[in-house]
C-alpha cells in the first residue's frame, strides 16, 4: 500500500482543515497531488496565533483523534505531534496526550535571556521559566511514551555554542533547529 504523510497545524491563520476533507481528499487520491498537500499544512481549529494549542480545549483533541480515527483507518494510520510552548502543560494535559497517543514538542529559543527576546505572552512578559516548567513536567512524566524535543528557532544574534549547550542541558529527546523567518525582501530582526 502507498502511504502519505500530511501535517495540520492548530493555531495559525489559515481557514480551518477539517478530518473529513482530508479523509474525502485522499479517498479521491488527491494525496498525489503535492499543491493538496501544501494546502493540507494548515489549521483544524482557530484560536490566537501566538498562543498555545492547548488553548483549544482538551474536548477539542478528543474529538480530532476520534474523527481522525472513524474517516481515516484503515486506509491512513495516523500519527499525532502537537508543538507547544509548553507554558500550559499539567498533568491531566500529558494524561491526554498518552490516552490519545500525541507526541509533543516544546518550542524554545535557548538561553533564558536569548528566548524571553521574542517568545513573551501578551502582556510581553518573557515565557522561559513557564516553558521550562512545562518542559521538565512532561520530560520527567510517567504518562508520556515518548518523551517531548525541542524546537528551536535560530537567534542570528546568540551564541550558537552557548544555545547548544544550554538545550543540551535540558536532556530533551531530540533538538529541531529552525531558520528565522526571513526573505530577500525582509532579513531576520536586527539585534535589540
Amino acid at each position: 500500500p502507498e502511504s502519505a504523510s500530511f501535517s495540520t497545524k492548530v493555531g495559525g491563520q489559515h481557514p480551518g482543515i477539517k478530518v473529513r476533507d482530508i479523509a474525502a481528499r485522499i479517498k479521491q487520491g488527491g494525496q498525489h497531488d503535492p499543491e493538496w498537500w501544501v494546502n493540507m499544512i494548515g489549521t483544524v481549529g482557530q484560536h490566537d496565533p501566538e498562543s498555545t494549542p492547548l488553548l483549544a480545549g482538551k474536548q477539542f483533541f478528543y474529538n480530532f483523534v476520534s474523527q481522525a480515527k472513524d474517516i481515516l483507518l484503515p486506509q491512513v494510520s495516523p500519527i499525532y505531534c502537537l508543538q507547544t510552548n509548553g507554558t500550559l502543560l499539567t498533568e491531566d494535559w500529558l494524561q491526554v496526550f498518552d490516552e490519545l497517543n500525541i507526541n509533543i514538542g516544546v518550542s524554545i529559543d535557548g538561553t533564558k535571556k536569548i528566548n524571553d527576546m521574542y517568545r513573551v505572552d501578551h502582556k510581553g512578559r518573557g515565557s522561559y521559566d513557564r516553558i521550562i516548567k512545562g518542559y521538565t513536567m512532561a520530560r520527567d512524566s510517567q504518562y508520556l511514551k515518548i518523551k517531548p524535543g525541542l524546537l528551536s528557532v535560530i537567534n542570528i544574534h546568540a551564541d550558537p555554542i552557548e544555545t547548544y549547550e544550554h538545550l543540551k542541558t535540558l536532556r530533551p529527546r531530540t533538538v529541531d533547529f529552525l531558520l528565522p523567518e526571513a526573505t530577500y525582501d525582509r532579513f531576520p530582526d536586527k539585534k535589540e
